[in-house]
Order: structure tokens, then sequence, then C-alpha cells
């Protein structure tokens, strides 16, 4: 049987670059220089997203709408060292916050940052990574595994979580190579703070659908007007308005990179992921490519750079997910759509419902779990009491079958991403 994974955490595609995997056919998530330009605006499709701007160190900027007292808020936390002694940033989260996203990049090539230690203003440990590797506290931030690309994590990231205190947090980070060592370098940190008088109930956010120079002729002229693309588009916005968030759509051409239009390594991956955009205006990047192949197993369907990924700021990469136009042929239109929402759901804040192994599942209380395996795979054809309907589910059913299932908690953790401006 042919099984797709929808969206490896990062941490499981780094295994399979490098090592076998069981599966023929993957899905997965993930994310260093390449400058060349991308162009082409020319249709736009839903409701407007709003963008995020820059600050000055120690600076605290409005950057998602709203008045004095509400909105999204950009802050600069400027670099701290970190080495055998961690880096640590305080932060503080004033008394109308609603949630906050922190993202640290390393200075150092090829290194990144991990999340040792976050506490509350009230003394609370809300996460600690024990030297034993275990953990302890309430949250559970994901962790990408790979080097070289921003780490980021979203508070809250489920419903069970201690709420939003006004004060002074602190958040521990160690920087490390590929082979998990400690190193020397400079974290520089950057917090996104969502201000709101009561929890968000709406949204609308803006991607850009970035078309590489595909052999099926697809551009972003005539894409929106083919109706597998329509049907694709309709279902990922489907998901998402279910969680009372709208989607804004663009597209754009990706010129003079003929190559990435099949991603079969790294470098070609990482080109993507990092290409730099100056017109990106707070909007997520989905790049639509012919084929994903990095693990010799078969194709890898969609990745999504970070779970959550960096905040969509101007000029910033990273804040990309790519999707392979061999959906189509697995599951047409509605597949397309769905491995879109997918990964955009990762690059949000979302993990699997269930992963592969059926051992370890999201932090949401109200997304059902399964613990049904066959050969060592939780197979949604055994979960279907469970999550296999949900979005989220680690992969796809054998023969298409719809994916569309979003629960309250998860349609909460989108809401609440400071990236998404709170709408009436």
């Amino acid at each position: 049987m042919d099984y797709l994974l929808r969206a490896l955490p990062f941490l499981s595609l780094a295994v399979a670059l490098g090592a076998s995997c069981t599966t023929r056919v993957v899905r997965s998530d993930d994310d260093d220089d390449d400058d060349s330009s991308s162009q082409s605006n020319t249709a736009t499709t839903g409701v407007g997203g709003g963008g995020v701007g820059g600050a000055s160190t120690g600076v605290s900027t409005n950057v998602g709408g709203g008045g004095p007292t509400d909105g999204t808020v950009l802050t600069d936390l400027g670099t701290q060292s970190a080495g055998n002694t961690p880096a640590t940033f305080s932060f503080e989260i004033p008394d109308n916050a609603q949630s906050f996203s922190l993202t640290v990049t390393s200075a150092t090539p090829n290194t990144g940052a991990i999340l040792l230690e976050l506490t509350a203003p009230d003394g609370t440990l809300l996460y600690r990574l024990n030297n034993n590797g275990s953990t302890s506290g309430p949250f559970e931030p994901s962790f990408s595994g790979l080097t070289g690309v921003p780490y980021a994590f979203l508070y809250p990231n489920s419903t069970n979580l201690p709420e939003v205190i006004p004060g002074t947090y602190d958040a521990s980070f160690l920087a490390i190579d590929g082979n998990f060592n400690v190193v020397t370098s400079v974290l520089t940190g950057v917090l996104l703070t969502k201000r709101a008088p009561a929890p968000p109930t709406a949204g609308a956010f803006g991607i850009d659908i970035w078309v590489t120079e595909s052999s099926t002729g697809l551009n972003a002229s005539n894409a929106p007007n083919e109706p597998i693309i329509q049907e694709a588009i309709a279902a990922m916005q489907s998901i998402y308005a279910n969680a009372g968030v709208q989607v804004d759509v663009a597209w754009r051409d990706v010129v003079g990179a003929p190559n990435l239009a099949v991603v079969d390594n790294g470098a070609e991956l990482f080109d993507l992921f990092n290409r730099p955009d100056a017109e990106r205006n707070g909007r997520l990047a989905v790049y639509l490519v012919d084929e994903i192949d990095l693990t010799q197993q078969g194709a890898i369907l969609g990745i999504a750079a970070g779970v959550p990924g960096a905040p969509f700021f101007p000029s910033a990469p990273h804040a990309s997910v790519l999707v392979s136009l061999q959906t189509v042929g697995l599951g047409g239109g509605t597949q397309l759509g769905e491995t879109m929402a997918h990964e955009m759901g990762h690059y949000i804040g979302l993990n699997h419902t269930t992963e592969s192994d059926a051992s370890d599942h999201d932090p949401i209380p109200d997304t059902p779990e399964c613990f049904q395996t066959q050969q060592g795979a939780a197979f949604p054809e055994l979960c279907t009491n469970a999550d296999a309907f949900n979005f989220m589910f680690w992969t796809n059913f054998q023969s298409p079958q719809s994916q569309s299932d979003i629960s309250p908690g998860q349609s909460f953790v989108v809401r609440h991403n400071p990236a998404i401006p709170t709408t009436p």
C-alpha cells in the first residue's frame, strides 16, 4: 500500500534525509543562501491579510492593526550570547495580551537554537528541557531538529495551558550544532504579542502562492483559472473558514530558477526557503513545485518551515511552505488544497494529531487520538473512529477521502498566532 506522510516534524525529515524511510510516498515538514528574485503578482482571491514590520532593539511597534491597546506588537529583544551558559531573554507581556510568539536566530552558520526553559511572571515553570532529555512543565513546544534555521514557539499552543498573564517572562536558550552539541553563538530574539480585550474569535491572513517554472505550463497568470487549482484553493480556505479565519491568496512566479521545479536535494530546498523577498509584506509564501523527492523513498508532497515557523516578517526568509503538484494525481484538487492547509497548519503552530507510530499526539485536548497500528504505522483506515479525518492527521487514506476536520482547540491555536491579525 502506498501512503504519504503529511508533514514530518523537522527532526524526522532530518533523519529521513540521511537514513532509510519505510514509506514510499512521503508528505513532510521543515527548512542557506540564494538571492534569486521572484516576480509577478497577477491574481488575488479572498480577504486581505495583515503584515508585521521591523523594530529597533528594545522598541515595540504595533504591526497588526488596532489601536494603542490592541493589535499585534513586535518587539526586538536584541542579542544574547549563548554557550555553556544559556542565553536568557526577558520580556514584558502587557495585561491585555492573549498570546505571544518568540523567534530566536543563531548568528553562527549551521547552528540553531533550542528552548531550554520558560517561566511565567508568577514563577510558574511552563517548560524545562532536562539533562536526560525529558521535559517538565505543561507547555509542549515543538523542536525542528534542524540547524541554520530560526527557532520559534507559540504560547499558548493548546487550550489547556495556563493563560497568558502580565509581567516578565524569562526564556532561556542553548545554541546547538547539527549533532545537538552545545556551541557558542550569538542569539537574536524577536517577540510578537497579540493584544485584544478578549480571546480572538476571527482572523485573516494572506499567502502568496509562488509557482515554479512548471513542466505543466502552470504559472501565476493561468493558475487561478484552472478548475483543479480553484478546487484546491476552495478546500484550503474552507478549512480555515471553519476556524473563523479567512485566507487571502495572491499568485506570483518564481523566475530564473527552472531547477527548483523539482526539489530533489537539500540545497534546492534551502534555496527556496531562504529566498529573500522584500515584497512579502507579512504574507506566508507557499511554493508550488512539480515534485519534492528528498528521501530516495518516494515523493514528499509538502514541507513546512517550522512548527510554528518564524512569523511572516517582510524580507524574512523561512516564512515558507512547499507543496507538490504530485498531490493532484493522488486525490485531485481537494487533496492538493488539504495538503496546503496541512502544511500551513504546521507553520501556524499545529502538530500532527497522531504521529506515524501512534506513540505521540498533539497537545490539544479535544483532538481525538489514535493508538491502533499495523506494521508499526497508524494508518488512517485504522483510525476512522478517532482523528483520521482531521486535516492534521499524519498521512492520507490509500483511497482518497477528505481530511478536512478542524477542532475547536485547533481553531483556538490558529486564531491565537500573533502573525494572524484578529478581525471583528
